[in-house]
């Protein structure tokens, strides 16, 4: 679009909402580690030592750093600073220096550790770790743009072979292994809004959301109910 960057995309959706919890939640979580670990601090050679609060700025240089790395793949975070004629990519050591970006990459947090659900509570919020982070961002989806009319519910699944209660196993799609979401997209491939799936907990979560008179429906048609609940009235096809 005439007169608008990339950066300004970004932006839209990436907003300082975002960057500021990002910044305030990472700067919480180094102060509550570094007071729990005080044998770490006194080690002559850790990192650590040299950790000061990140910034606004900072952490956008970070999210660029990070961003970047998608699109240069090299097999290990340090291979990105690496002066090596045959790894050497100069402009991650221009943006940031390699011990920072990492320091930066241990502590990342979007929420406090200290309000963290009790483990065993089969009931806690499984994504309670990015879960503001996730509806900021959902947010955004729907307050930058006004979908046209014809509307598509569809799952996706992003790629994790770590260990997480509700990793899926889908043998149809590319990935296989990994975190299911539903996206509610506009014809153009818009994704307007999604929820993360996180097993039996879900269907809780969309039955206090959508109309009484849907909650008896089955659990694929209240998904659709709950995905379009912006949208009802509103004269879109779905």
């Amino acid at each position: 679009v005439d007169g608008f960057t990339e950066n300004d995309f970004f932006q839209l959706f990436v907003d300082e909402r975002l960057i500021e919890l990002m910044v305030t939640e990472t700067n919480r979580y180094a102060t509550q580690w570094i007071e729990a670990h005080p044998e770490t601090m006194e080690k002559p050679r850790t990192r650590v030592k040299a950790w000061t609060p990140v910034t606004t700025e900072e952490m956008k240089k970070f999210l660029g750093v990070t961003l970047l790395m998608g699109v240069i793949h090299k097999p290990t975070i340090q291979n990105y600073w690496s002066t090596d004629p045959l790894l050497h990519t100069p402009v991650f050591k221009a943006v940031m220096e390699r011990d920072r970006y990492l320091l930066i990459l241990k502590f990342l947090h979007f929420a406090d550790n200290r309000q963290q659900p009790d483990q065993r509570d089969n009931n806690r919020d499984r994504l309670f770790k990015v879960r503001r982070f996730l509806s900021l961002l959902g947010e955004r989806f729907q307050e930058v743009y006004t979908p046209r009319a014809d509307m598509a519910v569809d799952e996706s699944l992003m790629l994790w072979k770590g260990r997480l209660s509700f990793k899926q196993y889908l043998p149809m799609k590319r990935s296989r292994f990994g975190i299911k979401s539903f996206h509610l997209c506009e014809s153009t491939g818009y994704v307007y809004r999604f929820e993360v799936y996180v097993g039996a907990q879900a269907a809780t979560v969309i039955d206090e959301a959508i109309p009484e008179a849907a909650r008896g429906m089955l659990k694929t048609e209240k998904l659709v109910i709950y995905l379009m609940g912006p949208l009802l009235t509103h004269g879109h096809n779905l």
